[in-house]
């Protein structure tokens, strides 16, 4: 079954939104730049206004609009470059701030740069709030969003690796408007937001680290920055970065948007016909999967590995850095694997872990120099199956390291045809001790502009290649890598056996208002609807393992396995999947309580559709809901129950004022009613 994924324009805009974003940039392409940093110990507002100063416009392949500004120093040869990038039509800004030393010797130090700098009034009585995520821990509350308020006397400073301690988007409230963006830097960030007494608020943010010479000729750029200016309500500004990342920040390949895909996720280490066994039962029962998934334990020179592993026989992590095919389990490599999944209109995703290598692998024999660190856990390795891997971690910063890299990678896609590439696996950054006193910080830039670099290699040598950006369970979720991936796997609290729905419900919620399309999947149980739905989201996981992740189980479901349960829950799933890239309106609340509900709309204002999910929790005593809708206009909706599939038809105007109310007997349960304006046409199916 295929749906179709549609973009929609932004015209969720106003005019007013619009005025604010262009006052602000003449400003920011003027007098007031939008970053700071520190030059020989002077702070660049000091200094900017005696730089030489040069202005180009122009468009990109896109059509925004692009304002360059280069500020000269004629003394040094620095030059601070900020590209600005707007959207027609658009309240949203991105801009890019590049340091080049352009003289004959080293620079001066450089310091305490902030790609994000300015001040934004506010009256002293208005309440400043700021709306922002927690990152992953692999905990049930991964992603949850939090709420504090920003006073003259308390400031809020998020810290965070990639997305590990806080997700790298922001949203601060001043009274019925405010600014709401994101960062673009899988390092080491940090923003902090802070009042004056006199109401007006001043944000911050960047590296965490900068206090560096540039060399002649060398260059560094600052995090990715985005900013949109909205008015009215805090939902209404999240559906404005919802759609600026749908039109800007999601992959496309032939100039659309990249399907979420259902996957069907094994081990990558179990043998060539357990493979070829349970692709022929999912051609033979007729189950649709759009990916199939092979993860770790494909890979390392040639030896016997347990092929059901569990937390005691795992060995994946011994070869790694070892890209090629163990051929005791492969025999005749992934060709069969990959032919026979392409039979039943599957694409393969292949798993790897880069930026580390077991101390023994070809790219350390070959090129010493590519490590970065003997250890990637600090010095011991990491401990398996009572054993230690000494992994080394790879300085992806060096160009000749990363081009090794990329060809070991790009032959093995290209042998085996592999259409998904799954990067695993946390960043290594370089410690703090092995930059020079007057270096601190250019090791890390090196490193994260050479991640981004190598995606780019890979795609740019691959066309139609898709990238899941796994890291570790979703570490690395920023506005550079969501632009070049998908997430399929949001958080490694999934992966227990045991993981509690909840968590899936609280990453959709949290992760719904700053990004679609972040996938995920809960661990396997068979039969169980309130689960599987709480793994709805931007692509679904849907192992036919009766255990969670990838060990300890059969190569195929067992005799009882409910084919005709699994064949429902992904021909609903099909049926909604469209509307993940549309406007999204939490109906609810969301703890990690087990005595609540959770609800969510998705709209598809473009489409005159969406879909209502709703979901009981386990110990809720409450058996009935009422859900005011968003989005909606006053046209007659016709509203499907997926369960019973009963239609009716409803006013926009009731089911905006009056709602639609929903009723539970079971614990758990869910509730998912579809709606589609009668006046639309459906064309997108």
């Amino acid at each position: 079954m295929k749906t179709k994924i549609t973009t929609m324009t932004c015209g969720l805009t106003t005019d007013d939104e619009v005025t604010m974003a262009s006052d602000w940039i003449g400003r920011a392409a003027g007098t007031k730049p939008p970053f700071s940093f520190c030059y020989d110990g002077r702070p660049s507002g000091e200094m900017l206004a005696g730089w030489q100063v040069r202005t180009e416009e122009g468009r990109n392949s896109a059509g925004d609009a692009v304002k360059t500004v280069t500020y000269h120093d004629p003394a040094s040869g620095l030059e601070c470059v900020i590209e600005l990038t707007t959207v027609p039509g658009t309240s949203a800004v991105e801009w890019i701030v590049r340091f080049r030393n352009t003289g004959t010797g080293d620079s001066p130090i450089l310091s305490d740069i902030q790609a994000m700098d300015f001040v934004r009034a506010c009256p002293a009585k208005t309440p400043v709030i700021l709306h922002h995520s927690k990152g992953t821990t692999a905990a049930i509350d991964d992603f949850a969003l939090l709420r504090s308020e920003i006073t003259h006397w308390t400031a809020t400073t998020l810290q965070s690796c990639g997305s590990r301690a806080f997700l790298p988007f922001f949203n601060v409230e001043l009274g019925g408007e405010g600014v709401i963006g994101g960062i673009g830097w899988i390092g080491k960030w940090r923003a902090s937001f802070s009042r004056s007494k006199d109401g007006a608020v001043r944000m911050c943010a960047g590296t965490a680290r900068t206090h560096f010479r540039l060399h002649a000729g060398e260059e560094v750029a600052t995090p990715r920055m985005l900013l949109i200016f909205w008015k009215g309500d805090v939902a209404r500004a999240h559906n404005l970065l919802r759609r600026h990342m749908v039109a800007r920040h999601l992959p496309r390949v032939a100039g659309k948007v990249v399907e979420p895909p259902i996957s069907c996720a094994t081990w990558g280490g179990m043998k060539s016909r357990n493979h070829l066994s349970l692709i022929e039962f999912i051609r033979k029962n007729k189950l649709h999967f759009d990916v199939y998934w092979m993860d770790a334990g494909w890979y390392g020179p040639d030896h016997e590995t347990e092929e059901f592993q569990n937390f005691h026989t795992e060995d994946w992590a011994y070869h790694i850095g070892h890209w090629r095919v163990n051929r005791m389990v492969h025999s005749d490599g992934l060709a069969p694997i990959v032919a026979a999944a392409a039979e039943s209109g599957m694409k393969v995703l292949l798993w790897f872990s880069p930026y580390l290598a077991e101390e023994s692998a070809p790219i350390l024999r070959e090129h010493p120099e590519a490590m970065l660190c003997a250890s990637a856990a600090g010095g011991g390795g990491i401990g398996l199956n009572k054993q230690k891997v000494n992994l080394c971690s790879l300085n992806i910063g060096s160009p000749e390291s990363r081009r090794f890299l990329a060809d070991q990678i790009s032959g093995l896609i290209r042998e085996h045809k592999v259409e998904w590439f799954r990067d695993d696996g946390g960043l290594p950054l370089p410690r703090e001790d092995q930059d020079a006193p007057d270096r601190q910080g250019i090791a890390e830039i090196r490193c994260v502009q050479g991640f981004y670099a190598f995606w780019d290699d890979l795609l740019k040598r691959h066309e139609g290649l898709l990238i899941d950006n796994c890291g570790g369970g979703a570490t690395r979720i920023d506005l550079e890598t969501l632009g070049r991936s998908l997430v399929l796997h949001r958080s490694d609290y999934n992966c227990h056996p045991d993981a509690d729905p909840i968590g899936m419900q609280v990453g959709t919620y949290g992760l719904s208002h700053w990004a679609p399309l972040v996938g995920g999947g809960a661990p396997a149980r068979p039969g169980d609807t309130y689960n599987f739905r709480s793994a709805w989201c931007g692509g679904i996981p849907f192992s036919l393992f009766h255990a969670c992740g990838f060990g300890n189980a059969p190569i195929a479901p067992a005799p009882d396995y409910p084919i005709e349960w699994h064949r429902r829950m992904i021909e609903d799933y099909c049926r909604v999947r469209t509307y993940y890239t549309g406007d999204f309106y939490p109906l609810t609340g969301c703890s990690t309580s087990d005595r609540e509900w959770f609800a969510y709309q998705m709209d598809r204002p473009d489409l005159g559709e969406g879909v209502v999910v709703a979901l009981r929790r386990p110990k809720s005593p409450f058996e009935k809901a009422v859900f005011l809708l968003q989005g909606l206009t006053d046209a007659d909706y016709e509203l499907t129950d997926l369960d019973s599939g009963a239609v009716r038809k409803v006013s926009g105007k009731n089911l905006k004022t009056k709602g639609v109310t929903v009723t539970m007997k079971k614990l758990p349960d869910s509730v998912v009613l579809t709606y589609r304006k009668l006046t639309t046409p459906r064309t997108h199916r």
